[in-house]
């Protein structure tokens, strides 16, 4: 009976680190440039005959060159690369992950966080069936299967733990949406001529008249009002003459 016991205990021991060891080689893979690989029969195949074709062939190939970079321990430029990759199709999640790699690998965690946190966001909208119109191309695109949002944020959740970050209080960093760039560069351009308008040009002309006033008066720096030479205080504000 007691070797039995010893035998089973024996036994339950080898199962709980082999299970550990699994885990520890699926985390390691999963936090990896290698998985991300494009699916090479899609990326860079569409004829370059209109702009999304473009685009895409762009992305891959900026995404691509990211994936060398990032693999070469070169994150500065790998993520320089992914972020130009996000800006053309913001709804490829995968590259918000491999961003977060990037910048764990220079052990900024809190800010790889966001990315992870960005990823996870995007990848529940993906089974959601928000993201319809280009769901299928994300697949397609997509060398592997798809990860599940369960496992990933579970992984991802005791990945971060280690680091004494919660992924639940974590946001995703802000990125404003590049069709509402013209807008809010009109926007600018609009609240710096009202700024000059009503106080940067009649400043600048207030001043002026200050410094040069007409023959045989002077201008108040108060109020602006003409006076005569010979008052020594203003008529209007009551302000002296220096």
């Amino acid at each position: 009976m007691i070797r039995f016991i010893a035998a089973l205990i024996t036994i339950c021991s080898l199962f709980t680190a082999f299970c550990g060891r699994s885990f520890a080689i699926s985390e390691e893979k999963f936090f990896s440039y290698k998985r991300f690989f494009l699916n090479q029969d899609i990326a860079g195949s569409f004829p370059d005959d209109g702009k999304v074709q473009k685009d895409l062939n762009k992305f891959a190939a900026t995404f691509m060159r990211g994936l060398s970079e990032g693999s070469a321990d070169q994150p500065g430029k790998a993520r320089k690369s992914f972020l130009q990759a996000r800006k053309i199709w913001p709804e490829y999640f995968c590259t918000d992950f491999v961003i977060a790699l990037t910048y764990e690998d220079e052990e900024k965690y809190s800010i790889a966080a966001q990315y992870y946190k960005s990823y996870l966001d995007k990848l529940k909208a993906f089974y959601n069936g928000k993201y319809r119109m280009f769901g299928a191309l994300i697949v397609s695109f997509t060398s592997g299967k798809i990860d599940s949002y369960d496992s990933s944020f579970a992984l991802i959740k005791t990945h971060l733990a280690r680091f004494g970050i919660d992924i639940g209080k974590v946001k995703a960093p802000f990125t404003i949406p590049e069709f509402l760039m013209p807008f809010i560069f009109i926007f600018f351009l609009v609240v710096i001529y009202i700024t000059y308008r009503s106080w940067l040009a009649p400043t600048i002309r207030n001043r002026r008249r200050i410094k040069n006033p007409p023959e045989g008066f002077w201008v108040c720096p108060k109020c602006i009002t003409i006076n005569p030479t010979l008052s020594i205080e203003c008529a209007h504000c009551g302000r002296k003459r220096k």
